[in-house]
């Protein structure tokens, strides 16, 4: 059923696929990385401002992580993820990007776009993102919302800017709220967009 949906509509959606005991330890893990800090030369920590309180600034990711935190990396290499990646994919598996979106109160939210824009594809033609979630993530928040079916008409737009209302021409977003321990896996061409946190969580 999952290779079936992800055929047709270039993500699949997988509930349940971690226990909350599971994600509240991978929680704790990112905690301890945020307290400790950016190291030089290991991950790099990204900031956006506020759309809640002008003049502050709110972390928006982390990436680079896996090499240096073991509980994490082991989490990215995780049988339950990697295995369905290699399933969807057909080939073998190779970590290619690794990144935590904190999406705080305030946070902005991500214009329409495919994975492929950024020119990600002069290192990896073709690549899986994968999202685990942490924290419950709902309409308000600005969860994922994804539109189905258009992954086989390759890139829609041009690199390296948001996807246009006329490229978006009869594409649908529907918005997919997940609970700690869901995760969705989606085609690098699946365009996909969210909605900033103007909530208080």
């Amino acid at each position: 059923q999952e290779l079936s949906a992800f055929e047709g509509d270039g993500f699949v959606v997988v509930r349940g696929l971690y226990s909350r005991r599971e994600i509240e330890e991978l929680a704790s893990r990112i905690d301890v990385l945020l307290q400790r800090g950016p190291v030089v030369g290991k991950e790099m920590f990204y900031y956006e401002d506020s759309l809640l309180e002008k003049g502050k600034r709110v972390l928006s990711r982390v990436e680079k992580f896996a090499q240096s935190e073991e509980g994490l990396c082991s989490f990215v290499e995780d049988e339950r993820l990697i295995g369905r990646v290699a399933e969807l994919l057909g080939d073998k598996t190779l970590l290619f990007k690794e990144k935590i979106n904190f999406k705080l109160p305030g946070g902005g939210g991500f214009a329409p776009h495919q994975d492929i824009q950024p020119g990600w594809d002069d290192y990896a033609p073709y690549f899986l993102s994968v999202l685990v979630t942490i924290d419950s993530s709902t309409v308000a928040n600005g969860c994922l919302e994804l539109a189905s079916g258009h992954h086989k008409r390759g890139l829609l737009g041009e690199k390296w800017k948001p996807l246009t209302e006329e490229q978006l021409k009869g594409v649908t977003f529907k918005a997919y709220p997940m609970e700690p321990g869901d995760a969705a896996f989606f085609d690098c061409y699946v365009p996909h967009q969210s909605k900033p946190n103007l909530t208080d969580k």
